[in-house]
């Protein structure tokens, strides 16, 4: 989905949360002006990733910025400071990510994203 953040600036973030008070900016066509959170899972080019995107959500005033390293199995959580983004947290894979943004009512369990694609799941055990 694209996030339009001005008439020059278009961004397609990996994942974009908007929270309900700012419903407003998502239209048919995209997400029009800066989601609250920004997600952004590393590639080939990582400093697409931490230095242009990074610059350009601060600059339009996105609060928090993740940063996935799959290979690392790794988030960084950035805050949004007034010289630009700062290192809240780094969570590794056995970690529950709580975001800082949402009081604490986004929370994500990293064993269960960064669990291998094809591991086997349990079974439940009939009584």
């Amino acid at each position: 989905m694209d996030v339009i953040l001005s008439d020059t600036d278009v961004v397609q973030p990996d994942i974009v949360v908007v929270a309900e008070a700012h419903r407003d900016r998502v239209t048919e066509r995209a997400v029009e002006g800066a989601p609250d959170l920004v997600i952004e899972i590393l590639s080939q080019n990582r400093a697409h990733d931490t230095v242009l995107k990074r610059a350009l959500y601060a600059r339009y005033g996105v609060p928090e910025y993740w940063i996935v390293d799959g290979d690392a199995a790794t988030v960084e959580v950035l805050r949004l400071r007034r010289t630009g983004y700062a290192r809240h947290a780094l969570f590794g894979r056995r970690d529950t990510l709580v975001s800082p943004s949402f009081d604490g009512r986004l929370r994500v369990d990293l064993a269960r994203v960064f669990a291998p694609a094809f591991a086997p799941r349990k079974r439940a055990r009939r009584a």
